[in-house]
């Protein structure tokens, strides 16, 4: 009778939670049901072709380098001798950027000088950036953010917010 009472259980907790993921999905599917009879939008759901914002950042070389016993001035010698164009410090470590190009002579200048890098790699740097100092508005941004991360079709996600470390902080605990 054990047996009977298990199936019974879970039946029921299949039941319940099929019922929950069928409301899940009835709304948005009402939706665009409604939006099709309406004649709205263009079903082939492209919100931007492939690289449609990428005026707003540059492809450049960043290579990282830990703060810790770093003289700045010595790092920037070494940075310049590879062709860097900026050493700037960002929290516990000094972000060098550089032309894509130069990105293996700039690494190699530094480690020839004696300096342990963390990463080196292309990237996409924001030409500007927008503050997002509203703690309701920095945890929709995040929540976007890692939306769009977990999604299998993004390959990479570039941003330009900057979000107060305060806020920051106050969002994440």
């Amino acid at each position: 009778m054990s047996g009977h009472s298990k199936w019974s259980t879970i039946k029921h907790k299949k039941g319940a939670a099929d019922a929950k993921r069928g409301k899940l999905f009835s709304k948005p599917s009402r939706a665009i049901i409604v939006a099709a009879k309406e004649g709205g939008g263009d079903p082939s759901g492209n919100l931007g072709g492939s690289g449609a914002v990428s005026w707003l950042c540059e492809r450049r070389g960043v290579v990282l380098v830990p703060a810790d016993g770093v003289d700045e001035d010595e790092l920037t010698l070494a940075a310049a001798e590879g062709g860097a164009d900026d050493v700037e410090r960002d929290g516990s470590s000094y972000q060098v950027t550089a032309s894509p190009e130069l990105l293996a002579s700039v690494r190699e200048a530094i480690e020839g000088a004696g300096y342990t890098i963390d990463s080196a790699e292309l990237t996409m740097i924001p030409k500007t950036t927008v503050e997002v100092a509203d703690e309701s508005d920095a945890k929709k941004v995040l929540r976007l953010v890692d939306q769009l991360v977990d999604n299998d079709d993004v390959q990479d996600v570039y941003t330009n917010f900057d979000i107060p470390e305060q806020v920051l902080e106050a969002v994440a605990g």
